[in-house]
């Protein structure tokens, strides 16, 4: 019984934790507006996607698949502006590579 009652706290808190990370994301990109024609707002949307991938870092300090996800998390959204832009998508690749969480 302590066991299942130790389980489910974790994973409350697990859940938490990455909600609050998310709920951090999403205020930051909102802060940044929407016009994504301007530069300004791309960087600022960088800036965010960098921010919420140190943040998951940090917190998996000691899983290695965990951390990859984080990396990959961020190429993904990092991917996703870039709208046929070859140059962007090598960017996303170097600074979102996975194989760097050894």
């Amino acid at each position: 019984m302590l066991g299942y009652v130790l389980f489910v706290a974790t994973t409350v808190l697990l859940i938490s934790v990455r909600s609050q990370d998310r709920d951090e994301y999403l205020t930051c990109l909102e802060k940044c507006g929407t016009d994504i024609t301007d530069i300004q707002v791309e960087l600022c949307q960088d800036g965010c996607d960098w921010d919420d991938k140190e943040r998951c870092l940090a917190r998996n300090s000691k899983d290695l698949q965990e951390r990859r996800n984080c990396v990959l998390t961020g190429r993904i959204r990092c991917l996703g502006r870039c709208v046929g832009e070859s140059w962007c998508k090598d960017y996303c690749e170097f600074f979102y590579d996975p194989e760097d969480e050894k």
